[in-house]
C-alpha cells in the first residue's frame, strides 16, 4: 500500500511538472510572434524616413553669368584692354605684348608679334602682313586711336653663330589713312598678294637679312 502511495505522488508529480513546462512553451508561441510583428512594425516605420531622405532633389548649382564681351568701338584704351580684343586675331602664343603712348594728345598703338617657327622668309613677312591687317581691322574701330605700330619678331643667327631675338618687320598705319578702307575686301587682298598692305601703309621696315631671300 505504501509503495502504492508513493507510486501515486510520483506521477500526481509529473503531471503538475507537465502542465507547467506546457505552460511556458504556450507562452513562449503566443509571445515570439507577438514581438516579430513589433519589429516589423518597426522597420515598416523607419523605411518611409529613409525613403525620404534617398529621394529628396539634390540643389541645382548656379550658373555662370556669360562673360561681357568689350566694345572695341568706346572701351578705354589700356593695355588690358586691348589685349583683350586682339586675341581673337593673334593666338596666346603668337602675342608677345603691346604699348600705349601718348604725343601731343595722339594715341599710338605698339602690338608685339612673334609668329614662332615659320616655313621661310617670304612666310613669315605675309604672316605679318596678315596679322596686321586683322589687327588694323579691329583697333581703327576706336576712334581714340591715332596710329598703330605692328611688329614681327624673330630668332636671328648672325654670321659668328650667335642667336638673338630681333624686330625683323614693321609696319604703320595711321586712322586717317585707315580710312575708306573695305576691310573685308582689303583682306582677302593680302591674303593673295602681302605687297597689298605694304602700298597702303604709311611706312614699312623689313630687316635686311629677311629682305634678301624674299622672291
Amino acid at each position: 500500500m505504501k509503495i502504492l502511495k508513493w507510486v501515486g505522488i510520483i506521477f500526481i508529480g509529473l503531471i503538475v511538472l507537465g502542465i507547467m513546462f506546457g505552460d511556458d512553451d504556450s507562452k513562449t508561441k503566443q509571445t515570439t510572434p507577438t514581438s516579430s510583428a513589433n519589429q516589423e512594425k518597426e522597420q515598416s516605420a523607419a523605411k518611409p524616413a529613409e525613403e525620404k531622405q534617398t529621394t529628396t532633389p539634390a540643389k541645382p548649382t548656379p550658373e555662370k553669368p556669360p562673360e561681357k564681351k568689350l566694345n572695341v568701338t568706346t572701351m578705354a584704351i589700356t593695355k588690358d584692354n586691348l589685349k583683350e580684343v586682339l586675341k581673337d586675331v593673334i593666338p596666346s602664343d603668337k602675342f608677345v605684348k603691346v604699348d600705349v603712348s601718348k604725343e601731343k594728345s595722339k594715341c599710338t598703338v605698339d602690338i608685339y608679334f612673334n609668329p614662332g617657327d615659320v616655313w621661310d622668309e617670304k612666310a613669315l613677312v605675309k604672316q605679318s602682313a596678315i596679322t596686321a591687317t586683322d589687327s588694323y581691322e579691329v583697333l581703327f574701330k576706336n576712334p581714340k586711336i591715332d596710329k598703330v605700330w605692328f611688329w614681327t619678331q624673330t630668332k636671328m643667327t648672325d654670321a659668328k653663330g650667335n642667336s638673338s631675338i630681333d624686330n625683323v618687320v614693321n609696319i604703320s598705319l595711321t586712322k586717317e589713312n585707315a580710312k575708306g578702307i573695305n576691310w573685308p575686301e582689303f583682306k582677302d587682298m593680302v591674303l593673295l598678294d602681302y605687297n597689298a598692305l605694304f602700298r597702303i601703309v604709311d611706312s614699312y621696315y623689313i630687316h635686311p637679312g629677311v629682305l634678301k631671300n624674299l622672291k
